[in-house]
């Protein structure tokens, strides 16, 4: 979809720009070279301030921005700025069998699902899900807070 075209990604996942992006919003403007046509933001809802920036960017330079959100609640119920009339929205959804086609297996999908990490790892076990489920639980336990589980 990018050959060709200037790209900026920002992956809020590295802790060093996610720092510096906390600090300051703004400099965001400073991470984008010139010519830039589209800036991909990965985890934008870990600095919810940031949409006011793209906004901005968006209005003043024309710039195009790609925004992956992996929990939309964040943003929704914290007043974040949600780009009225400036977004489309694109939901990724796991996997279906006729998309995975021959490698689509019951048992795995029930087991791992099937979004795109998960069909790779099938080597987990039961006592692997087990070990950290006991773990949350434990810990959910020690913070007094009651969770319902699906299994």
């Amino acid at each position: 979809m990018f050959a060709g075209i200037p790209i900026k990604f920002i992956d809020l996942l590295r802790l060093d720009v996610r720092n510096q992006l906390l600090d300051a919003p703004d400099s965001l403007e400073a991470m984008i070279p010139p010519n830039t046509e589209w800036v991909i933001i990965d985890e934008v809802q870990k600095i919810p301030e940031l949409l006011d920036v793209v906004h901005r960017l968006i209005e003043d330079k024309g710039i195009k921005f790609g925004l992956t959100v992996s929990s939309a609640r964040k943003l929704k119920h914290g007043g974040a700025n949600l780009l009225a009339g400036r977004a489309f929205v694109y939901n990724l959804f796991p996997f279906t069998s006729f998309e995975l086609g021959e490698s689509f297996r019951l048992e795995d999908a029930l087991m791992w699902g099937t979004l795109p990490k998960s069909t790779r790892y099938k080597t987990r076990t039961i006592e692997f899900n087990i070990s950290n489920l006991t773990r949350i639980l434990i810990f959910k336990k020690r913070c007094g807070r009651l969770i319902s589980l699906r299994i």
